[in-house]
């Protein structure tokens, strides 16, 4: 017999906002990176998607193929195939490909 026992599907993490949180920006927590499903203010208590595929802001610079590793740059806001040696937390993998000094997005799984 078993001694696991499911407690629920854990798409989405409820938490504690540490700052101003908008619909739909990126929030880090821990070594992950979600997606807020609502707003709120520092100390609200928000809700966070943690999977799923996402269309993030994508570092003009960088070559991106499908199942590269991205990470948040928090100070960028966009995600890069840069760790910058830990300081950006790992984001998902990428389900698109985007051409080096190509403007634009990535498809981001998350999770």
């Amino acid at each position: 017999m078993g001694i696991a026992r499911k407690l629920y599907t854990g798409d989405v993490v409820t938490m504690v906002a540490t700052a101003t949180i908008e619909v739909k920006d990126v929030v880090i927590f821990g070594d992950s990176i979600g997606v807020a499903l609502m707003a709120g203010e520092a100390g609200d208590t928000i809700s966070v998607d943690t999977v799923g595929v996402y269309e993030l802001p994508a570092f003009t610079d960088d070559e991106i193929n499908v199942g590269t590793v991205l990470y948040w740059d928090e100070s960028e806001t966009y995600v890069t195939i840069d760790s910058d040696s830990g300081a950006n937390v790992r984001a998902g993998v990428s389900w698109n490909t985007k051409g080096s000094g190509v403007a634009g997005v990535a498809e981001v799984k998350i999770g």
